[in-house]
């Protein structure tokens, strides 16, 4: 999930998603009337084809960049149910694959 490509993807999706909620929510409302509704697909997608240009590419690739030198999140411990503790297995079982 580091690699450039995807954090690339990841924030395009991210900008065409912050694009289209508002139509979406606008679509679902009761009130809307078809003429309304094609219109407001119709300049959504426009919206979405004016991504479509070098300057636009150029900052989403640089945000991506920037976003790549923060650090992962550190995972939490894992904590055992404590009524449950007579019944699970902590450590693994079995032969081990070190070759002495």
């Amino acid at each position: 999930m580091k690699e450039p490509s995807f954090v690339f993807i990841g924030h395009t999706v991210h900008k065409i998603l912050l694009l289209l909620d508002s139509p979406n929510k606008q679509l679902q409302a009761e009130d809307m009337d078809l003429l309304t509704g094609v219109k407001l697909v119709h300049s959504a997608t426009e919206c979405v084809c004016q991504l479509r240009c070098d300057t636009v590419l150029t900052e989403l690739w640089n945000a991506a960049m920037s976003n790549n030198a923060t650090p992962p999140p550190i995972n939490r411990r894992r904590t055992m149910n404590r009524n449950l503790e007579d019944y699970v297995v902590a450590s693994t079982v079995g032969q081990s694959n070190t070759n002495d």
